[in-house]
């Protein structure tokens, strides 16, 4: 299983709303987002892509994010998952275990949470930039042997 984690693009300033989960994408954000599209369709070509799924916090930027995947992969629906803006590992792996095994799962989510659930799979300590997207072979049966496949930076 593919397991994409994409760190949501750049949002508003945290001043100019009443909660954090409230923020949006500003235009710069889509911007910088939709330009890194073409290189994630470049990277799947050829992957003998299954099913497809996208899950996003219900943080307002994640899921502006997570809209401009669907677009751009043709997925109909996208799933709120609120475990991935708390950041519970034990809920995330739960989930991933009814997904398809052919699947990519693409988790729009934030930092520090997703360089810490990398860490937990692979061993890696890699960084989220915003708009970074990481994809992991995921080994369901022996999570240790998880890796990095490639990597998306802005």
């Amino acid at each position: 299983m593919k397991v994409v984690l994409v760190r949501h693009s750049t949002a508003q300033d945290s001043s100019e709303v009443s909660t954090d989960l409230e923020r949006h994408l500003t235009a710069k954000g889509v911007k910088k987002f939709a330009k890194l599209m073409p290189d994630l369709v470049e990277q799947m070509t050829g992957e003998g892509i299954g099913t497809v799924e996208i899950w996003s916090s219900p943080a307002f930027r994640a899921v502006e994010t997570a809209e401009i995947l669907q677009e751009t992969l043709g997925v109909e629906e996208k799933v709120i998952k609120d475990f991935i803006y708390g950041g519970s590992f034990d809920a995330f792996l739960e989930a991933l275990g009814g997904a398809a095994e052919d699947a990519f799962v693409f988790v729009v989510g934030h930092e520090p949470i997703l360089s810490h659930w990398t860490l937990r799979l692979t061993g890696q300590d890699v960084r989220f930039k915003k708009s970074s997207l990481v994809c992991l072979n995921v080994n369901r049966s022996d999570l240790s042997e998880s890796t990095v496949v490639w990597e998306i930076q802005p």
